[in-house]
């Protein structure tokens, strides 16, 4: 999904039904970003309006591919061990976020549906026509899935229908408007996927953050995290600290100790701005096209925008 860039509240760790169940609980409005490992290595967000889980997606990193909604969700309420990073937005984000993400827009309330399936236990097969099966509220039959259909009045789309049922949920939104225009196709193409991500300015993970998408999957435990995170996040400190130096020699003193104070990579994701001012505030001395690119770089070493 498209979100408005923010600073990280906290990390929790835990099943994520359980996390979600909190934010829920607490009308958090914003969203959250977890990284896991199911088929393939992914990466989930989650979109929340005052309580509410209003948009999801996940992403294949390999694959390439997404999927949107109450599937997206219903993927993400099944992982036991999580590591889910916070970020609060205020209200108006979350508005213009829902209207440029409606392609990824939660249809119902898939936590409630999922404890009531969980509940009932119900089993509908096309080849059965009439089992009984014993559930906390007694014993309920089961029946063919076109009495089921039926009973409840439910008409299946036809072709015409799916397609406009697609172009309600996307809106008028110019991402919208972008996806829309590849409907024609089952899938949007890995190339067309990627001038969407270049035209609204969306990075690709690089090696740095996919190895710390790769240890919140796998639910290492925690001393073989503490242990090997540290190796790992030295290496990194080590390299932008070169970077720095390499590129702007002596006046980098500052930037350098604002890596050198951080002892882990949520620490540099703290003071990220920080550190941006301290190399912008050197354009008296540098360059100012010579500081943008040492930014870029810093950038695509760790991941993420430095602002």
């Amino acid at each position: 999904m498209i979100l408005p860039k923010t600073k990280m509240e906290r990390i929790e760790k835990g099943k994520f039904e359980k996390i979600i169940d909190t934010l829920r609980s607490s009308n958090f409005t914003g969203y959250v970003k977890i990284g896991f490992k199911k088929m393939e290595l992914s990466s989930g967000e989650v979109l929340f309006d005052s309580g509410k889980i209003v948009a999801a997606e996940v992403v294949r990193i390999k694959s390439k591919t997404s999927i949107y909604g109450d599937s997206a969700i219903s993927e993400l309420l099944t992982l036991d061990n999580s590591v889910v990073e916070i970020y609060p937005l205020d209200p108006s984000q979350v508005k213009k976020a829902i209207e440029i993400n409606r392609i990824a827009m939660i249809k119902g309330d898939v936590i409630t549906r999922k404890t009531e399936e969980t509940a009932t236990a119900v089993l509908v097969s096309p080849q059965q026509t009439s089992t009984p099966v014993a559930t906390a509220a007694g014993s309920i039959e089961i029946e063919d899935r076109e009495q089921i259909l039926k009973k409840y009045g439910i008409a299946r789309p036809e072709n015409g229908e799916i397609r406009n049922i697609i172009l309600d949920a996307v809106g008028n939104s110019e991402l919208a408007r972008e996806v829309e225009e590849r409907l024609k196709a089952t899938q949007i193409t890995v190339s067309d996927r990627d001038k969407i991500l270049e035209k609204y300015g969306i990075r690709r993970p690089n090696e740095e953050e996919i190895d710390f998408l790769i240890s919140n999957a796998l639910g290492l435990e925690e001393e073989s995290r503490v242990s090997e995170t540290p190796k790992d996040f030295n290496t990194l400190k080590k390299e932008l600290i070169e970077l720095i130096v390499s590129k702007i020699g002596k006046p980098s003193k500052k930037s350098v100790s604002i890596i050198e104070s951080c002892n882990s990579y949520e620490e540099l994701m703290d003071k990220r701005e920080e550190l941006e001012k301290s190399l912008r505030s050197l354009v008296m001395f540098i360059p100012r096209e010579k500081i943008n690119m040492l930014i870029a770089d810093i950038e695509e070493k760790i991941g993420r925008k430095l602002s």
